[in-house]
């Protein structure tokens, strides 16, 4: 049975039911630990952007109640 006091979260986070799994299994081969989350969190929310040259790239989490605007 898997439960939070079974985690090393010195070596390992959370990982979301949404997370890709060939990220997961990249993550895994370089010795880092996932454990399966059965819901979404409800926390983490994040917002970028990046300045490449003259173009502006935007990314938003997709927990947020935000999105990514051009003009």
């Amino acid at each position: 049975m898997f439960t939070t006091e079974s985690c090393d979260f010195s070596r390992g986070r959370f990982k979301e039911p949404d997370f890709p799994n060939y990220i997961a299994k990249k993550l895994d081969e370089m010795g880092h630990e996932l454990y399966p989350q059965v819901e979404r969190g409800s926390f983490g929310r994040g917002q970028i952007i990046i300045k490449d040259n003259e173009t502006l790239i935007g990314g938003t989490d997709p927990r947020a109640d935000s999105t990514v605007v051009a003009w």
